[in-house]
């Protein structure tokens, strides 16, 4: 991780936004979770609604896949089916999340 990104992230904590500034960073780390596909620009649109920059866009992305993974892994899997996302990336940029958040919160 850049130490910019580090430090963000370390700075967020007072401000009481760590978790859109983990999609954030999530954003930086990974690269784009839709697929390659002729439908990805208006699967884009679709998903980010009213967000107009990548970075609320990823964190939308990762808030819907969360919220899908806790109701069963079938969800989350139909909601990147729907949407030209990459499952797997997805799910890395999940448990990437959980590991920062847990170092962070042992600061």
């Amino acid at each position: 991780m850049e130490p910019r990104l580090a430090k963000m992230l370390v700075v967020s904590t007072v401000f009481r936004c760590l978790r859109p500034m983990l999609a954030v960073v999530c954003g930086r780390e990974f690269k784009d979770p839709f697929v390659s596909d002729p439908r990805t620009d208006e699967a884009r649109l679709r998903v980010a609604g009213r967000c107009c920059s990548d970075q609320l866009l990823m964190a939308e992305i990762l808030n819907l896949f969360e919220s899908a993974c806790d109701r069963s892994s079938a969800e989350a899997y139909d909601l990147c089916n729907r949407n030209l996302l990459n499952y797997n990336l997805l799910n890395q940029m999940k448990s990437f999340q959980n590991k920062v958040l847990d170092m962070v919160s042992k600061v």
